[in-house]
């Protein structure tokens, strides 16, 4: 979960970063900027997600494990 919270907010600085200098000094055009947005979200989505699958995963291999649960 680790690596998961290190992406996450290392997407979002970049973002923030993006958005400010789109901002400020209109970087890219409005579509190529709402295309980084949508992409960058569902990065964002899909990395949190794929990381709590991965841990309730490996909790119910512990919890097998331990017969908590058989």
């Amino acid at each position: 979960m680790r690596f998961v919270a290190i992406f996450d907010t290392v997407m979002i600085i970049l973002y923030t970063v993006l958005f400010l200098s789109q901002l400020w000094n209109k970087i890219f055009n409005d579509e190529v900027f709402a295309k980084l947005t949508v992409t960058m979200g569902a990065l964002v989505v899909m990395v949190t997600v794929v990381g709590l699958i991965y841990r309730e995963f490996v909790k119910d291999k512990e919890f097998k494990k331990e017969n908590y649960i058989s």
